[in-house]
């Protein structure tokens, strides 16, 4: 799912509307059944994707847009708990959840349980605030002590962190920026043991994340590890 998608929402969009005000249907079942397709169709176009140089939390709209696409196993265009459960791991994951959810529910007046990609990029940034603000209690730092005390967080990604504590403080925008890495690093190999500290450029190229990477880069062999990963972010500016 990605910008393309969107157009093509509006599209079908059009046409159901130009085939209900020609022809109407009158039918009970018919109705009822044109009314959820529309509905379906204004969840995906009724808020514009943004453009691919967009960022948020300093973040490449167009990576957010490879993330979801890895984490979306089943290749169904919706993000769903168990495929979320799988992606994100720590403390922060149900508040993070929570808030998408409550973003879908809020757009469109109904009860959803999956996420698309234009929900994932809206609630973004008020994901990653409520979660940090959970950790800190406010909209400042998280310390590097208290980092060290996190619970539910796998040895891997809280060695990550320290990437981020230069400072000895973690800011939002570093909080949301060591979030996505970790994901992206969990979702490019979703069959990586937890103790397992590489990806294998093998598993990349059966991700939507291949394209980001030239063929040369991808074709590598061999893997490489998490904080690897996040100089390649940086030097390809998805960071």
């Amino acid at each position: 799912a990605g910008i393309g998608s969107v157009m093509r929402a509006w599209e079908d969009f059009e046409l159901a509307e130009s085939e209900k005000f020609g022809q109407p249907r009158t039918d009970p079942e018919s109705v009822e059944v044109q009314e959820a397709e529309n509905r379906s169709v204004k969840r995906n176009a009724s808020t514009p994707a943004p453009s691919p140089e967009f960022t948020v939390d300093g973040i490449s709209f167009k990576w957010l847009d490879v993330l979801f696409r890895c984490i979306d196993e089943s290749n169904s265009g919706d993000l769903s708990s168990k495929e979320w459960d799988i992606a994100l791991k720590g403390p922060w994951s149900k508040t993070f959840w929570h808030v998408m959810m409550d973003s879908v529910q809020n757009e469109t007046n109904e009860t959803n349980h999956t996420v698309r990609l234009v929900d994932f990029t809206n609630s973004w940034d008020k994901a990653v605030g409520a979660a940090f603000e959970n950790l800190t209690g406010s909209h400042d730092g998280i310390p590097a002590l208290a980092v060290e005390r996190w619970n539910g967080v796998s040895p891997l990604e809280k060695q990550f962190v320290g990437e981020f504590l230069m400072d000895n403080q973690l800011t939002k925008q570093e909080f949301a920026q060591f979030l996505f890495t970790a994901m992206l690093f969990r979702s490019l190999d979703l069959s990586r043991s937890s103790d397992d500290s590489k990806v294998n450029w093998e598993m990349v190229r059966r991700t939507p994340a291949k394209e980001m990477w030239t063929d040369k880069e991808v074709g590598q062999s061999g893997g490489f590890e998490i904080a690897e990963l996040l100089g390649e972010l940086r030097d390809k500016k998805a960071l």
